[in-house]
């Protein structure tokens, strides 16, 4: 039976009594062995809290297809899927409850996808890398496809570029050279991944990080090439990453830090839905990813706004729920069901799919 989670052992030549390398941990499976429903469930399960995974209309899971590899690296997650077609959605509460902070990188091998990425109209095609944001939201439908998709958490890709914040949905289109370098790198990372010694598992996650960074950062880049490094709407999405926990931090603080006026400073932000906009939903973000968060002793609801710069605890209740459609508290307590339930059921002989979801939930920079 193909399905299981193993850690594999690989085996170098013999040069001294010292122990082998480990191998990262693996996770296979395949509708071949346990069928198309069970295959469904498990791949449902194990990404629960990054997508909401169906069927399209007139399709029954018996005839759902898939065939699944999943390595941990330690600081990156790496896996290979070919799948029926499927829907994916992230909505708003998952965003909130999840408590995930990592950037996907996808590359498409087969098929492709159509859909809403942030509230932009995406096409991604065979041979295309799409970069998803997990603070974002998004709906998309995908034909039977093959993808390779890399996991990375932010901070560690914070490390390599300037800014992250700017990738939900970008596309490294087929015809550059510079996808295609990049697309064959991860199909090496997939293929080898399995049998990398701990030790090289994590250099090869750098220098993968480090490739990323540059192509996402340089793609990204062109909108703004023609700006000044003082005044880029960069420069300024970093001023106000930096400055976010401080309750007068708006459009004045950004006019009177960086010498434009205020038409200027609203013309740099119209594409990304203006500068409060952009301020407020990074403070939310932030919040919500604090309400998740198991790092250190749970701080209180009251605490999380004043961190994030909300001026009292009913303003921050009401942004919250406008945007995430449910309060702090109820997404703190989402989030503290789905770790019970991840640590319940993470030694359960019959996985469905939780290994994986603990992964993503406990990657770490």
């Amino acid at each position: 039976m193909l399905i299981g989670i193993k850690a594999g052992t690989a085996k170098p030549a013999r040069v001294s009594s010292m122990e082998e390398p480990q191998s990262p941990p693996l996770f296979t499976a395949s509708s071949g062995d346990i069928g198309g429903a069970a295959a469904l469930e498990l791949f449902q399960g194990s990404v629960r809290d990054v997508f909401e995974v169906r069927l399209p209309g007139g399709v029954t899971p018996d005839q759902f297809r898939f065939d699944m590899k999943a390595v941990h690296l330690g600081r990156l997650l790496v896996s290979e899927i070919h799948a029926s077609g499927l829907i994916f959605e992230r909505g708003r509460d998952m965003v909130a409850s999840a408590g995930i902070d990592h950037i996907l990188v996808q590359l498409y091998t087969e098929g492709g996808f159509t859909g809403v990425i942030g509230g932009a109209e995406v096409e991604v095609r065979a041979g295309d890398i799409c970069a998803l944001d997990m603070t974002g939201t998004l709906r998309t439908q995908a034909r039977d496809f093959g993808n390779i998709t890399l996991v990375v958490p932010r901070p560690l890709l914070n490390e390599a570029m300037a800014d992250t914040g700017v990738l939900h949905g970008l596309i490294l289109q087929r015809e550059s050279p510079l996808t295609g370098i990049l697309a064959a790198h991860l199909r090496a990372l997939v293929a080898g991944a399995g049998a990398l010694p701990s030790g090289d598992a994590d250099l090869i996650a750098r220098g993968t990080v480090a490739l990323i960074a540059r192509l996402l950062e340089g793609e990204a880049a062109r909108s703004e090439a023609s700006a000044s490094p003082a005044t880029s709407l960069r420069g300024m999405l970093d001023y106000i990453d930096a400055h976010l926990q401080e309750p007068d931090l708006g459009p004045a603080r950004l006019i009177e830090r960086f010498g434009v006026s205020r038409a200027r400073l609203y013309r740099k932000f119209d594409g990304v839905g203006g500068v409060s906009e952009v301020i407020r939903l990074r403070r939310l973000t932030g919040a919500a990813m604090d309400l998740a968060s198991l790092r250190g002793p749970k701080v209180r609801v009251s605490e999380v706004a004043r961190r994030w710069g909300f001026a009292d605890d009913s303003s921050f209740g009401r942004a919250f729920r406008a945007h995430y459609g449910i309060t702090p508290r109820e997404a703190r307590t989402r989030s503290d069901e789905v770790w019970h339930r991840i640590r319940h059921t993470a030694q359960s002989k019959d996985d469905d799919g939780s290994e994986i979801a603990r992964w993503l939930r406990t990657l770490r920079r």
